[in-house]
């Protein structure tokens, strides 16, 4: 266990559904859209090491060349389904809770 999980893009009606799950490998580096949805899956053994880059450029951004991006997760678009409970963050889902609640087999919630 321990993989990276990504979900959709912050903002996407799918920002909370799972998309693919990346496993580690040593000598290996995963590369992602900073907008990707992701998070580390719990580790079943072992250790993880992580070295985080971030890589940004406003001006990209911006350039009317490739159309304005707008900022990470905004406009917002409303979700169509359920979110995946491996996609939920407590840091970054108002809703954490209620959705986990919602969700639980009879008798977890």
């Amino acid at each position: 266990g321990g993989g990276l999980r990504f979900c959709g893009r912050f903002g996407g009606e799918a920002h909370r559904r799972n998309v693919a799950v990346a496993d580690h490998a040593v000598g290996r580096a995963t590369l992602h859209l900073g907008r990707q949805r992701h998070g580390a899956d719990d580790l079943t053994s072992g250790e993880r090491l992580n070295l985080i880059v971030w890589a940004r450029s406003s001006a990209f951004r911006a350039a009317a060349a490739y159309g304005y991006i707008a900022p990470d997760g905004y406009p917002k678009e409303p979700e169509q389904a359920r979110p995946d409970l491996e996609c939920l963050s407590l840091a970054n889902d108002d809703d954490y809770h209620e959705q986990r609640a919602r969700q639980a087999p009879s008798g977890e919630g």
